[in-house]
């Protein structure tokens, strides 16, 4: 069996540090095993053999996912990397994954409680079209449920479906509840010069090359000879507001 002891001469001498924010169903998964630091604040670490290692292997030293994003709004980085996705298609992605009929093919881990409480939270929408036709608040985030986040009641559907949208619900709806709005308001604004760095799933790869690119920098190795071209993208479709409530 490998050893994970990093040897000295192969960690980072940058003063430098950056945690990874694995945003649910964005990919974050496939690129914490780039990571020699890329797993639970609860798995010792290095938990990766990394071949070849970036320099964001290297400069990345906390992990942050559903488990450990309450420790997010004390740590203390000066670079965040988050892992997104268009909005529309990630929420399609998290309520398939949360599906009680799809556990099996993810491979979930499931407790007494979700057993019991995932086919009684998808009996107002057992299919995702089901679930679009209860959205027809738009982007309001008042909902009227006025129950803690790991409470089910489904007695109306429409007031269900849009705390689930909202991230409302954190039972089942993990990945839901953990949305764009909830992490970024617990990285911390107490360090001045605090950078994010942002890896989309539609551009993984090439985003992936161009952060570690702007890293090599900060552990001052010389970066490759590659051109750091400017990229973006909007989402307008009405059908990703009616879902995601986002305008």
């Amino acid at each position: 069996k490998k050893s994970l002891k990093v040897d000295a001469a192969t960690a980072s001498a940058s003063s430098t540090s950056a945690g990874f924010v694995h945003v649910g169903k964005t990919g974050g998964s496939t690129l914490s095993m780039l990571l020699r630091n890329g797993c639970h604040s609860f798995v010792r670490k290095p938990c990766h053999i990394v071949p070849n290692e970036t320099s964001t292997s290297r400069l990345v030293q906390a992990f942050y996912h559903v488990p450990d994003f309450h420790l997010l709004p004390a740590s203390n980085h000066q670079i965040y990397i988050l892992s997104v996705r268009d909005v529309y298609d990630r929420t399609i992605s998290s309520f398939l994954y949360h599906h009680p009929k799809n556990f099996k093919y993810y491979h979930v881990t499931l407790g007494k409680q979700l057993i019991r409480q995932a086919p009684m939270a998808y009996r107002c929408f057992p299919t995702l079209e089901k679930f679009a036709s209860f959205l027809r608040n738009g982007n309001s985030t008042e909902c009227d449920y006025p129950y803690r986040h790991n409470e089910i009641m489904t007695e109306d559907c429409n007031k269900f479906a849009c705390a689930v949208i909202q991230g409302r619900i954190r039972l089942i709806f993990e990945h839901l509840f953990f949305n764009y709005r909830n992490i970024y308001a617990k990285i911390p604004t107490t360090q001045p010069e605090k950078r994010l760095f942002v890896i989309r799933k539609e551009h993984l790869w090439e985003d992936w090359r161009r952060v570690d690119v702007m890293l090599r920098v900060e552990e001052n190795q010389p970066p490759p000879h590659e051109q750091i071209l400017p990229s973006g993208g909007s989402f307008d479709d009405v059908t990703r507001r009616n879902i995601t409530g986002i305008n």
